[in-house]
């Protein structure tokens, strides 16, 4: 992984190169130039005042939710909470993060009282005449008390919806124009809304536009309408898309009982374009868009993809931001302190140090108030800011036993060891995260995984040869992720999904399974398969390895015939099965085969609950034992190729079978992959 620098600070870089803070003064931006400044107004001189800013408005929001508040006395302020933040993160991550280095600047002093007064004086006027546009009048305002109570539920639900599409149409129509917003960064904030299109040319991204869209919504009030009816949005996220989800409560009283229904629904609101057909596609339900993709007939799947079986939409099982904390939690975790990420693997990558400090410190309030025990991102975010920005509370060392939420067996099999296993706090985030994935999520998520592998990677090759074990527990946790991974039905959706197993795959040559060759020229280096300074360690991580394949033939082999997608399964790739395995010396690969078929034939661990962290420490080592696919069969021959002393994959081991017969039989080749 390339190195990482962060160019607003002085500091020394690879080979003595000077590396000098960024002094410009925001005052000289054309971001502060654009704001309407007036006499007396407050600034944030420093990041101390400005998480003291923060801390006081989390504050006021914590004491609301620990009490019963009536929606209607909620102060302007409240509502204003998430549209104003988003605008100042947006506005501090725009000042740092420009690649050309005479347009980046200063975080301090924050124009807060101008920043606020944009929100006030361009975002809720926007959203408003949005609203006001819309032709039915009972959408326009809140719903008002029908002497005959003719409003159905669904009805409630319809003007919502039209509510929802009004407002996105007004937030697209005030944004840069662009047909694809995958890869537009630094794209995220209410500040992009408003300020993107006239500063820095940016569009909003899928993030943005469901935060933007949210904190309009509450603005309005949208979740006190009607004594008889309440509609409450949130900010919904899966791990590559986010929308709105929300809920109609109907509360009928009769002489007897309070009859409360609740009907809940989401509505696409990150749907790039002014056109007519980009427009009435907002506010609908994220069933249609699904729907849509499934008529297409593009991946031809075994079964229709729904929101019950998609990743893209985490099986109907996503993060639903509950409260307004877990919102700006959603906020702060998706600021992005990159500047440029390098073309190839020898440049470093670009960064903001003192954004990642913001982001770090902020997501250290919100973890600290219990606003992340049901959000594994915002934890794995504060985690990556602890790995590259540590602080003494991130490498504090902690006893592996005394945490709660390990499983108790682990717990008890950790706390044998003479002296006790210690992990840093920062591992125990990562940790942590995974488990709410478990518990809350249903082991839905990726994420957890891939950064939790990110970080032992990174720990096993430059902390020494005792923390070599920690390679295994990266190929482990990647080899778990590409699990994951392979319980959802492969569609156009989860294209981002199938690129992370082709990035990591490049992470595992290139980190772990190979390093630079020593040479006296430095531009002369090239990599060779690493010297493993202990057998069994190269041995646990090549079971690993074969699992991570495994997965991933067993994704292709089980979301529809003749569906070929993972681009890494193509014996072409660089980091085809093949390839990757001949980076193992010989006789470690004899053992990595016999391992596996001697962990298959052990019953004993196959209804073993899957442990927190596998190992643990040198010397405690776990393997890969539970073959799924057909064609890694040992019977197979993939297996067999894997097996000889020369490893060459013929295609047919390739071809899908179905029944037990070739989908191809008369080529004998692997169908061609769907390109996208």
């Amino acid at each position: 992984m390339p190195q990482m620098i962060f160019v607003d600070e002085e500091s020394e870089g690879e080979e003595g190169i000077a590396l000098f803070r960024q002094r410009q003064p925001p005052q000289d931006s054309l971001h502060w130039q654009m704001l309407n400044h007036q006499p007396g107004d407050g600034l944030l001189t420093d990041q101390v005042s400005l998480l003291r800013s923060f801390g006081n408005d989390l504050g006021r929001i914590d004491a609301d939710l620990s009490e019963t508040v009536n929606h209607d006395t909620r102060d302007w302020h409240y509502n204003l909470v998430l549209a104003t933040w988003s605008c100042i993160f947006g506005y501090c991550e725009a000042l740092a993060t420009h690649k050309d280095p005479l347009r980046r600047f200063d975080l301090f002093p924050v124009p807060i009282d101008a920043l606020r007064r944009l929100v006030q004086e361009e975002f809720v006027p926007l959203i408003k005449s949005a609203v006001e546009m819309l032709p039915d009048a009972t959408v326009r305002s809140t719903i008002t008390k029908t002497n005959d109570n003719i409003l159905s539920i669904q009805r409630v639900q319809n003007q919502h919806r039209e509510r929802v599409q009004g407002i996105s149409n007004a937030i697209w129509q005030n944004t840069l124009p662009k047909a694809n917003i995958k890869d537009e960064l630094h794209a995220n904030s209410v500040y992009i809304c408003l300020r993107g299109k006239a500063v820095d040319k940016k569009s909003l991204d899928c993030f943005g536009a469901a935060v933007t869209t949210i904190a309009a919504l509450l603005i309005l009030g949208n979740d006190s309408q009607q004594e008889e009816y309440r509609v409450q949005s949130y900010l919904t996220l899966s791990e590559d898309h986010a929308y709105e989800r929300h809920e109609v409560v109907s509360k009928v009283v009769d002489n007897q009982h309070d009859n409360v229904s609740i009907v809940t629904g989401t509505c696409e609101v990150a749907i790039p374009g002014t056109t007519n057909l980009a427009k009435s596609k907002r506010g609908r339900e994220i069933s249609f868009t699904l729907e849509n993709n499934n008529d297409a007939g593009d991946d031809k799947p075994n079964q229709r993809i729904v929101p019950e079986n998609s990743w893209l939409y985490m099986a109907k099982n996503p993060v639903v931001c509950k409260t307004l904390p877990m919102a700006l939690v959603a906020i702060v975790g998706n600021m992005n302190p990159t500047i440029e990420m390098p073309s190839s693997a020898n440049k470093p990558i670009l960064a903001s140090g003192q954004l990642y400090d913001m982001k770090r410190d902020l997501l250290w309030i919100l973890y600290d108030r219990g606003h992340m025990k049901e959000f594994p991102f915002g934890i794995l975010e504060l985690g990556d800011c602890e790995e590259h920005r540590e602080t003494s509370r991130g490498k504090e060392e902690i006893e592996l036993s005394s945490l709660d939420f390990i499983p108790q067996y682990q717990q008890k099999s950790s706390s044998s060891y003479n002296p006790p296993i210690t992990i840093t706090r920062n591992e125990q985030l990562l940790l942590e995260a995974i488990q709410i994935n478990r518990s809350v999520f249903q082991e839905g998520q990726v994420y957890p995984y891939f950064y939790a592998a990110h970080f032992h990677k990174n720990a096993g090759k430059e902390l020494g040869h005792e923390e070599e074990y920690r390679l295994v527990e990266a190929m482990h946790l990647y080899s778990r992720a590409a699990y994951v991974a392979s319980r959802y039905p492969y569609h156009i959706g989860c294209m981002q999904l199938n690129k992370h197993m082709t990035s990591a795959a490049v992470l595992i040559s290139d980190d772990m399974m190979t390093v630079e060759e020593e040479s006296n020229g430095r531009n002369n280096r090239k990599k060779v398969p690493r010297s493993w300074h202990y057998t069994a360690n190269a041995v646990a991580f090549g079971t690993w390895l074969v699992g991570f394949y495994d997965s991933l033939l067993y994704w292709e082999e089980t979301s529809g015939e003749n569906t070929n997608f993972v681009e890494i399964l193509n014996l072409s790739h660089k980091c085809f099965l093949g390839k990757m395995f001949v980076l193992l010396a010989q006789e470690v690969r004899i053992q990595v085969l016999a391992k596996i078929l001697e962990q298959a034939e052990d019953p004993s661990g196959s209804d073993a609950p899957e442990p927190l962290i596998r190992c643990v420490a040198h010397g405690s080592l776990s393997y890969f034992g539970s073959l799924r696919s057909k064609r890694l069969s040992t019977k197979g021959l993939l297996w067999a190729a894997l097996c000889k002393t020369k490893v060459s994959v013929p295609e047919i081991a390739m071809v899908i079978s179905t029944d037990g017969e070739s989908c191809d039989t008369r080529s004998g080749h692997r169908t061609k992959r769907l390109r996208r």
